[in-house]
């Protein structure tokens, strides 16, 4: 059940960011659950995360007044968890932290 509703926000936050975004305070609540996902879900989480985040900073950047508290709540979490001292919260920061730098490599399309 998790992994389809993890799969339900990812394809939310790729197909249609605007809509999710207006719904930030909600996705962000997922975060509080981490520790209670598998690797492939942690993936899903931060994938969901990052595509919000790169479409809040293009368009903040683009005058449109995104609301950028999903970026930031994502950068907090990142942090604590790769200075975390168990390696499980690491490992999580890692995957986290690959999800970001992956879609910031990513060439933005028009849909997104």
């Amino acid at each position: 059940e998790a992994r389809a509703a993890l799969g339900a926000l990812l394809e939310l936050a790729t197909s249609d960011p605007s809509r999710l975004l207006a719904h930030a305070s909600f996705v962000e609540s997922v975060l509080d659950y981490l520790d209670a996902f598998g690797e492939q879900e942690v993936d899903m989480v931060y994938c969901t995360f990052a595509r919000l985040s790169a479409y809040a900073r293009r368009s903040d950047a683009a005058g449109q007044g995104a609301d950028a508290e999903a970026d930031a709540e994502l950068m907090i979490v990142l942090r604590k968890q790769l200075s975390h001292s168990e390696p499980r919260y690491q490992r999580m920061g890692v995957i986290g932290v690959t999800a970001v730098v992956t879609r910031l490599a990513e060439v933005p399309s028009g849909d997104d």
